[in-house]
């Protein structure tokens, strides 16, 4: 009995690890799909905004650049001209945070893309900044970010989830354990004494 119980306990406990173990490795892939859906809608304006630019229609940019925010779930989306000093921002409140970061720098320096992730006010954001070239003389860059609080509903619910399985597959495996043993173990002790009462009382015909 006590063998029985013993395993049934390190089985619970392996499904409690796994429980704590499989949602953190549900939070890095919800965590890596949200920075490859924003590379997607950086890559999407970057384009849009050299190709607006080179056509004369700049200010369609800033109509997509609504639609982007509001359609897509992006916190914020920032330009920068050559001098990384912001000339459009999708999020004014959020001006003096984000203005004259050191990343925009770096892109408008080397020409590559800069990804990383900032804290605003206690919340975790993702945020990818690219180069734009309009000309050989003339360049600038875009910030696009979007927040992590996207995931961390879904994150929460498997959790929840996983807990909530893990409770209900212990309490089956307990309670077959003791059918199991009531079945197996005790209803034929039961009857061991219930026959060693009787003979002790003189029946030998049991």
């Amino acid at each position: 009995t006590k063998l029985i119980f013993l395993l049934t306990l390190t089985m619970g406990a392996d499904m409690l690890v796994s429980s704590v173990f499989a949602p953190k490795q549900r939070e890095a892939t919800l965590e890596a799909a949200l920075r490859d859906e924003l590379r997607a809608h950086a890559v999407t304006l970057q384009i849009a905004r050299e190709e607006n630019y080179s056509n004369g229609r700049i200010g369609e940019t800033r109509q997509l650049i609504d639609r982007l925010r509001e359609n897509s779930r992006v916190y914020a989306v920032l330009l920068f001209d050559e001098n990384s000093e912001l000339i459009t921002l999708s999020q004014p409140q959020t001006d003096e945070i984000f203005r004259n970061p050191p990343e925009v720098g770096t892109v408008l320096r080397t020409g590559e893309t800069v990804e990383f992730t900032r804290f605003i006010e206690g919340e975790k954001y993702f945020s990818v900044v690219m180069p734009l070239r309009f000309a050989p003389d003339k360049r600038g860059a875009l910030e696009i970010v979007k927040p992590f609080a996207l995931i961390k509903n879904d994150i929460a619910e498997t959790r929840a989830n996983w807990l909530v399985t893990t409770l209900f597959l212990l309490a089956v495996i307990f309670l077959v354990v003791a059918v199991v043993l009531r079945r197996s173990l005790t209803n034929p002790f039961q009857s061991l004494l219930i026959g060693a009462k009787t003979l002790g009382r003189g029946d030998l015909n049991y």
